[in-house]
């Protein structure tokens, strides 16, 4: 890491460390003068950070270690911390970082300046504003911390010390009890809080709130089963002293066997910050960017709104692809454009409404429900003259003529949900099917919508066990080379039986992994299967490659071919009896990631193809500066080839001929017919892959079958 470059960018008094061993870290360029105030000198050029020496920095390793050992995100930030140095509080923060060529880095950056410019409105924006970020993330690293040392500390009860530690000197309140309820530690500040003088009070506390929020034995099952948290606020006035605002965190600790333990509670109080929320808001109420209301102030505005206890209907508007409009002309350009966004959303609303932007590329939208432009059936057409009004080219100072795709999630107030929580809940559940599942990107909330959402979540959770418990299958479909007439392929496809005999469709299960985070476990564990069905093959004297599709969401983590070298050393596979197929798609949007990719993987020796040929976008341009091995001719433009000379045919003698002028091989899609095996042989093309050779079938079929072929004259 060039340290010079992070002076030039305005991260001056910091220190660039590398992990050595254990707490042992190399010292990148200058050493900051106060380094050795927070760490330990042990020898030229290097640190040793101790509890003694910062007992937050060391605590932030444990963390850190995650994200250098790669089974977390690759960035990670302490936030800021106090330390006490010669009579003088100093001010830090820490970043854990792990490049994308896999080098490890700790960043400590003295903050003192921002920390004395901004300490007033970051402070107490963190206690008025609920759902602000800061205080989320205090609960979170709580939260994450002592799961951390609970999961690891079996024997809590007789060696309770980190977990007192943890605890004891945090101003938040912390209370941690059994799953079955009892009490098992709080620390002072929990106690000031709940004014408890004995456990009993604590306990009684405790269960009060979760009974006043509505948390019920269901919810919390919810919380366990998905191993996530519950958050929110409530004015809480069974206590022995005056009612006060807090903030709750509600978390299951459950380990890899899905035993839940434990419970973590963690609350701040936001009392005093509460009552000049209306000073405090106008600090932190507006997104810099577009001058727009930010999502903090929408939440308050959307609480108000409901308390006026008249009908209204909130939409969420999301603009498609801004990732791939950043890449392509800039983050500059980029923000001039959601600019043109917010003000054209802006004039359309005009006096019906509030218009704020609640995330990178999301506007939400309350709008009066009197008003004749979005009263009852009129709230679809108004969506749809949205829409159009943002479709329209936009002209920039660094843009022309740019057009952008629009999705909108709408529902009504107080048909649809009856609190803040649930209707923003509700309107992302209509964005995301606007999105993901309709053609026309406009979705209106609806009960069946919702039914749908809960169906899709019940499959996503079979779908996660299928996973972890071994009930998915590889089938195995061969490819043929047309010239040599023999077996030279064959696609790897996942097939699933649910546990009560179903069999779900690959059409079905595929797309609820990619977008759930789902394809990471089911990439890996294809992967895997597919080099121990090579493996055996080797044994059986079976000589085909194995080809495996690989998913945007896989191309752009970089695990993915640490797997890939993994396995392939595991079984002692031959990369080159391994093929990996990519979409048209996934070159688009991820062009970078999959460049990348690709170079790794043909240097192992492992063959690349691009799948589904010719339905994409226009990939010209990356056939020329991609290392690519093979292309595979979408199904579509096979089924009606040689028939009176269509277009298909016009299309697939066009691919035929890119492809042998860049030195690629082409395997055809989806034959099913002699004469479309006819066509492609008159015309050259390499292999072809269909119901006209054989359907999918298991390992031990395709064995036999292979052996069968093989012997054929």
């Amino acid at each position: 890491m060039d340290v010079s470059l992070l002076r030039k960018l305005g991260v001056i008094d910091c220190a660039v460390l590398q992990p050595d061993s254990g707490n042992r870290f190399r010292v990148q360029g200058d050493a900051p003068v106060w380094l050795t105030e927070i760490a330990e000198p042990y020898a030229t050029n290097s640190v040793l950070i101790t509890d003694e020496a910062s007992p937050y920095l060391a605590d932030f390793l444990i963390d850190a270690e995650a994200v250098w050992a790669g089974k977390n995100d690759n960035y990670l930030t302490a936030g800021m911390w106090e330390e006490q140095i010669k009579d003088e509080a100093l001010h830090f923060d820490a970043t854990a970082i792990k490049t994308a060529e896999g080098s490890a880095y700790l960043i400590v950056q003295n903050v003192e300046k921002a920390f004395k410019k901004q300490q007033s409105v970051l402070q107490s924006a963190r206690e008025v504003l609920l759902e602000h970020d800061e205080i989320v993330g205090e609960h979170e690293y709580i939260k994450q911390r002592l799961t951390h040392v609970l999961a690891s500390n079996k024997q809590q009860l007789l060696d309770p010390a980190p977990i007192h530690q943890t605890i004891y000197h945090l101003e938040t309140g912390v209370v941690v009890t059994r799953a079955d309820g009892p009490l098992l530690f709080e620390n002072e500040s929990a106690k000031m809080l709940l004014c408890s003088a004995q456990k009993e009070d604590t306990t009684a506390q405790i269960h009060g709130m979760l009974t006043e929020l509505n948390l019920n034995q269901q919810i919390t099952d919810d919380l366990v089963k998905r191993k996530t948290s519950w958050q929110g606020e409530l004015f809480w006035h069974n206590n022995a002293s005056a009612p006060v605002w807090l903030q709750l965190t509600v978390h299951p600790v459950v380990d890899e066997a899905n035993n839940h333990s434990h419970w973590i509670y963690v609350l701040s109080e936001i009392s005093a910050f509460k009552q000049n929320e209306a000073a405090l808001l106008p600090q932190t109420s507006t997104d810099s960017l577009t001058q727009l209301p930010n999502r903090h102030y929408f939440t308050v505005q959307l609480r108000r709104t409901i308390a006026q206890k008249t009908p209204f209907y909130l939409i969420y508007v999301d603009v498609k692809g801004f990732k791939h409009i950043n890449n392509l002309h800039g983050y500059k350009a980029g923000d001039e454009i959601l600019g043109a966004v917010a003000a054209r959303l802006t004039k359309a609303v005009g006096e019906l409404g509030f218009v704020a932007r609640i995330a990178s590329n999301e506007f939400a939208l309350i709008l009066n429900i009197k008003n004749k432009a979005v009263a009852n059936d009129n709230a679809l057409i108004f969506a749809e003259a949205l829409q159009s009004t943002l479709r329209q080219p936009y002209d920039t100072s660094l843009v022309q003529g740019l057009t952008l795709d629009v999705c909108i999630g709408l529902l009504r107030y107080p048909e649809h949900a009856m609190s803040a929580d649930e209707l923003m809940r509700n309107c992302d559940l209509a964005l995301y099917y606007a999105k993901y599942r309709l053609d026309n990107a406009i979705c209106a909330f609806s009960d069946e919508l919702k039914r749908h959402s809960e169906e899709r979540y019940k499959l996503e959770e079979s779908l996660r066990r299928a996973i972890e418990n071994g009930e998915l299958e590889v089938y195995l479909q061969p490819i043929i080379d047309l010239k040599a007439n023999r077996v030279v392929k064959c696609e790897a496809l996942a097939r699933w039986q649910h546990a009560d005999g179903e069999f779900i469709s690959p059409e079905v299960f595929i797309p609820v992994a990619e977008q759930t985070g789902l394809i990471i476990p089911f990439g890996n564990w294809l992967i895997d299967e597919v080099c121990k069905i090579l493996q055996c093959f080797k044994q059986q004297g079976v000589d085909v490659r194995v080809a495996i599709n690989v998913s945007a969401r896989q191309v752009s983590d970089q695990d993915t071919i640490d797997y890939i070298i993994s396995s392939i050393e595991s079984y002692q596979v031959n990369p080159k009896q391994l093929s990996v197929e990519l979409t048209e798609s996934v070159l688009v949007h991820s062009y970078e990631s999959v460049s990348a990719l690709l170079v790794k993987l043909r240097q192992l020796g492992v063959i690349v193809s691009i799948d589904d040929f010719g339905t994409g976008f226009s990939s010209l341009s990356y056939l020329k500066h991609l290392s690519i091995d093979e292309l595979k001719v979408d199904k579509s433009f096979i089924q009606d080839v040689g028939i009176n000379n269509n277009e298909d045919s016009a299309i697939v003698l066009a691919i035929l001929g890119l492809a042998k002028s860049l030195n690629l091989q082409v395997i055809a899609e989806g034959v099913e017919t002699a004469d479309q095996h006819q066509f492609l042989i008159d015309n050259n093309c390499d292999c072809a892959q269909g119901f006209l050779y054989s359907k999918p079938m298991t390992v031990a079929a395709f064995s036999s079958w292979y052996k069968d072929y093989a012997s054929q004259p």
